[in-house]
């Protein structure tokens, strides 16, 4: 009797196993497949968004100026430096790497806001994105939303203000005598 509940546990643990996995490559099925669309929306080669720190740099790069982007980076940079080195008391190890990640996880947030509002996308959107990218980055990709230019709305409004009105103010009247 014993065997037969360790072979049914083995089973069930074996079941779980190939389902976990099954659901891992689909997730990494739809985010290869929604940062290549979305990669090749932004101008870009889409295999640069399979590529880890490449399609991070690139697509920071076109999401956002250069200081922002390399602030970014910076800071993920020293969170994942300070993640692996910690210090050798075990309570301040536990703050620093719950820290560090927080950290990493708020830069991974900036950016999916950097890039989901040059989509054109809100807030909840952009936070989602950098939180969880493989579902969000596959929406980005799919939906009919166009890469736009921030900094070129921002000229193009600037001109109109500089333009003349093509409404014209009234002639005061002439006096009459």
């Amino acid at each position: 009797m014993l065997a037969g509940s360790n072979e049914a546990a083995m089973g069930s643990a074996t079941a779980v196993v190939v389902c976990g996995l099954a659901l891992t490559l689909v997730c990494i099925a739809l985010f290869c497949y929604g940062s290549f669309r979305t990669f090749s929306k932004m101008g870009l080669p889409g295999w640069q968004g399979f590529v880890p720190i490449l399609g991070t740099v690139r697509g920071l790069e076109r999401a956002a100026n250069r200081t922002v982007m390399l602030v970014i980076l910076g800071i993920r940079v020293v969170a994942y430096v300070v993640t692996i080195v910690s210090v050798t008391n075990d309570r301040i190890r536990i703050f620093v790497t719950f820290l560090a990640l927080f950290v990493i996880l708020a830069t991974h947030a900036a950016e999916g806001l950097l890039v989901a509002r040059r989509f054109g996308f809100g807030v909840a959107f952009g936070l989602m994105c950098g939180i969880l990218p493989p579902v969000f980055m596959f929406i980005l990709g799919v939906s009919d939303a166009q890469f736009g230019d921030d900094e070129l709305a921002l000229e193009e409004d600037e001109e109109l203000e500089d333009e003349p009105s093509s409404v014209s103010e009234p002639e005061p009247a002439a006096d009459v005598l």
